[in-house]
């Protein structure tokens, strides 16, 4: 119940990004910013969860890390601006 509950929040962020993406015109950073922040809280969340509920707390976590993945995907898909984590691992002459 909870991995189904995980992949229909997935589809539902991904979704999100996308309309977000098309129909508001809040600067793209605030967005992947707050999409960022929902999944840091779901992977705190299920952190404090694994002690008493260790089935639920690693799906948690799995989402949170989904989701984390989802926006830096978008972040690269969508902004055609120099991702920064790539400009760390860049060569410099």
């Amino acid at each position: 119940m909870v991995r189904g509950g995980v992949i229909v929040l997935f589809f539902g962020v991904a979704f999100l990004l996308r309309y977000m993406a098309e129909h508001t015109h809040v600067p793209i950073e605030f967005r992947l910013t707050g999409i960022l922040l929902g999944g840091v809280a779901l992977l705190v969340f299920g952190w404090r969860l694994r002690t008493t509920r260790s089935g639920y707390a690693l799906a948690v976590q799995g989402g949170g890390v989904g989701i984390l993945y989802l926006t830096v995907f978008c972040r690269s898909t969508l902004v055609r601006r120099p991702f920064p984590a790539a400009l760390a691992f860049r060569s410099w002459p």
